[in-house]
């Protein structure tokens, strides 16, 4: 699994839309359009965006096709019911 763990305004999301790019992988995104947007400045084409929604209740979208999600602690608290009261995880470092 690919992770990009960087501080805010590092480049992870001009990061995550380049290897997206590279492996045809889908970006799933809280705000696709803007993200559109992110990836023609960056002069990166050829990649669709989905909606943390679509993700969540319409997966079918995707088809069988890869996917990466852009800012994953914001998507985990978008899919979780009182998102408010998560307050920590475990990941493994691999």
């Amino acid at each position: 699994m690919y992770k990009i763990i960087e501080s805010v305004g590092s480049g992870k999301t001009q990061k995550l839309i380049k290897y997206a790019k590279m492996v045809g992988a889908a970006v799933v995104c809280s705000n696709p359009r803007a993200m559109q947007e992110k990836a023609h400045a960056y002069g990166i084409s050829g990649v669709r965006f989905y909606s943390y929604e679509d993700l969540a209740y319409e997966p079918d979208l995707l088809d069988d096709t890869p996917y990466v999600i852009d800012d994953l602690d914001k998507y985990v608290k978008y899919i979780i019911p009182n998102a408010d009261k998560f307050i920590g995880f475990t990941m493994n470092k691999e």
